[in-house]
């Protein structure tokens, strides 16, 4: 099951701290329905995968 990090803060390194500790994708606030579908497909076709 993918893990994705919603967050408000959009610099880099909170962005490499999200991946470190074991989230598969991070996502900054505001995003659309839209970004966040595609997210989800991108994630679950990579998990199909394995």
């Amino acid at each position: 099951m993918p893990i994705i990090a919603l967050t408000a803060d959009v610099l880099a390194d909170s962005r490499e701290k999200c991946l470190e500790a074991g989230v598969d994708e991070c996502l900054a606030k505001p995003f659309g329905d839209t970004k966040l579908e595609i997210l989800i497909h991108q994630l679950m076709g990579k998990t199909n995968e394995r």
